[in-house]
């Protein structure tokens, strides 16, 4: 199957042409990979909110106030 994506704007086509540079990927194998990632089937990869969402429901918390992490540091 093809796809086409008919009138994207410049800046769009920008955004990915840079994404796909920063990955080292063609712009239509960045933009497979923004599909496959959204739609899930991505093959193992994952997005930062599936990983989040992944973590969390593993129990793991993050600290989200730079002052508790820093006040833990110097307490050491």
């Amino acid at each position: 199957m093809n796809i086409s994506i008919k009138n994207p704007s410049e800046k769009l086509v920008q955004r990915l042409s840079e994404r796909a540079a920063r990955h080292n990927r063609a712009p239509e194998d960045e933009a497979r990979g923004i599909l496959e990632e959204a739609l899930g089937g991505g093959e193992g990869l994952v997005g930062p909110v599936a990983l989040l969402a992944e973590l969390r429901s593993l129990g793991v918390r993050t600290k989200t106030n730079s002052y508790d992490i820093v006040r833990e540091d110097r307490n050491r």
